[in-house]
């Protein structure tokens, strides 16, 4: 679970900000808030329309939030937005959980996203049981269930931040 890894890097975090626009990834809240809530965590939003509000919405969040939780929205995460979010929460001593090893290259302290060659598998299980004759409507959708993840060890360093043995990436 991503915030079971999350709690084994940041011990100390309680509140979660995340910052989405509502038409693009509103939905994804919804199971944030409850995937969070299970682990003790407090999910604090603030929803956007457009690229130009994000640091505003950045600036709403600094001073209550112990980690920003980057989730896949293309008005929040963009070329225009990614380096000021990265840079500013460096900054402010915010630790930011990414969405993908590039964000984590790029100054996310630590990401996690799915493991592609499974995402594969499931697509080849699929293609084999249509060729075994199957009926479309009787193959069930599946969800991968294997993620990865990794971690900057330099923002760690930076954010005085000490990784737990055995966490570097998987």
């Amino acid at each position: 679970d991503q915030f079971k890894l999350l709690k084994k890097i940041v011990p100390n975090a309680r509140r979660i900000g995340v910052i989405y626009d509502p038409g693009k990834s509103g939905f994804t809240i919804a199971r944030v808030i409850k995937a969070a809530g299970e682990q003790n965590l407090e999910i604090l939003e603030v929803p956007v329309a457009s690229s130009p509000e994000v640091p505003g919405a950045l600036t709403k969040l600094e001073g209550s939030i112990d980690v920003l939780f980057a989730i896949v929205d293309d008005t929040v995460y963009q070329p225009a937005t990614i380096g000021h979010i990265l840079l500013r929460c460096l900054k402010k001593g915010i630790p930011v959980f990414g969405f993908s090893h590039t964000l984590t290259k790029a100054g996310a302290l630590f990401s996690t996203y799915i493991d592609y060659d499974s995402i594969g598998e499931v697509g080849a299980e699929r293609v084999r049981m249509l060729l075994d004759g199957t009926p479309c409507e009787q193959i069930p959708f599946k969800f991968t269930t294997r993620w990865k993840y990794s971690v900057n060890q330099t923002v760690a360093k930076r954010l005085g931040i000490q990784l737990p043995a055995g966490i570097v990436s998987g």
